[in-house]
């Protein structure tokens, strides 16, 4: 099963332009960042990226400047998924994707399905994974340590 595995941004960010990879400096990011790093290395997953309010769907080697920017309202919310959706169409097709995790907030969520909903073809062949939905940070980033301490000792992960 080729993966793409996506994590949200984060709002802590350094104050100088860097890879989007190396940008957001939250505690949650920084795990699930090592984690899809670990992961990508396992061949667990095809590729990874990050959902960002600012720019939408993004290679974690794209040079970013710091930005402010949420999905404050629903209407953002809506347009910022039709984006996204396209992003994420385009990228299940050039790396053949069948199953695409989404490690992000509720609202990132669920407009990156609503956005992939307008793609029907392709939304009825890929399989959408929420594996930390209704956890709160905390226990995300106690769920993902877990998992990267096995990959660390060579065992596989599932989410």
């Amino acid at each position: 099963m080729r993966t793409l595995l996506i994590l949200g941004c984060g709002r802590s960010k350094l104050d100088r332009p860097a890879f989007a990879a190396d940008l957001y400096t939250g505690p949650l990011f920084s795990i699930a960042r090592s984690w899809a790093r670990a992961r990508l290395g396992a061949q667990d997953i095809a590729a990874w990226a990050i959902a960002s309010a600012e720019h939408g769907l993004i290679e974690p080697d794209r040079w970013l400047a710091p930005y402010d920017r949420t999905l404050k309202t629903q209407a953002e919310a809506d347009a910022w998924g039709e984006r996204v959706g396209a992003q994420l169409a385009h990228r299940i097709r050039s790396l053949d994707i069948d199953a695409v995790e989404l490690v992000a907030g509720r609202r990132y969520r669920e407009a990156i399905r609503q956005g992939l909903g307008l793609y029907r073809q392709l939304a009825q062949r890929v399989e959408i994974r929420e594996p930390f939905a209704g956890l709160g940070i905390g226990y995300q980033r106690q769920a993902i340590g877990a998992q990267l301490a096995e990959l660390a000792r060579g065992k596989s992960c599932s989410a």
